[in-house]
């Protein structure tokens, strides 16, 4: 998310990039799991409710385990639409769009969640919280700008 800046608390699902509308891109390529409507159950009246999941390429190794999916939450508009359980699959390359980033809770932002060894079913121990992202995208500190592109 181009110029977003790094929020979030230390045991959030995932990680929050603040900004108005921006762009979103795909940090690694993959496979479409879905890319709908729905699939987040943190907005409220009038916040955006759509969601991406990607299902990785490369595995990424993360302690003892691998991160094998990205959840993208909260997009107000989308490039594509994949239905989950439709097929063919779409396949995504690393930094191809993916739609426009949205609000929830009242706040405009991006959720992007790292989901562990194929679960997505995103109870806790299935994702990296807010600081372990963080961590895995090389260390991001809170209120960090994201580059422009």
């Amino acid at each position: 998310m181009p110029a977003g800046v790094v929020a979030g608390y230390g045991v959030d699902t995932g990680l929050d990039i603040a900004g108005s509308p921006r762009p979103v891109y795909a940090i690694a390529a993959g496979t479409l799991d879905y890319s709908e409507p729905g699939h987040t159950r943190w907005t409220g009246p009038g916040d955006d409710d759509k969601a991406v999941r990607l299902e990785l390429d490369a595995p990424i190794p993360y302690a003892d385990r691998r991160i094998t999916h990205v959840w993208y939450a909260h997009l107000s508009a989308l490039r594509r639409v994949q239905r989950e359980g439709d097929l063919p699959r779409a396949h995504v390359a690393a930094g191809e769009r993916l739609g426009t980033s949205g609000r929830a809770n009242g706040s405009p932002h991006l959720h992007l969640g790292l989901l562990l060894d194929g679960d997505t079913s995103q109870r806790w121990g299935s994702y990296l919280t807010d600081e372990q992202v963080r961590q895995v995208l090389g260390g991001l500190r809170r209120g960090t700008r994201l580059p422009e592109r």
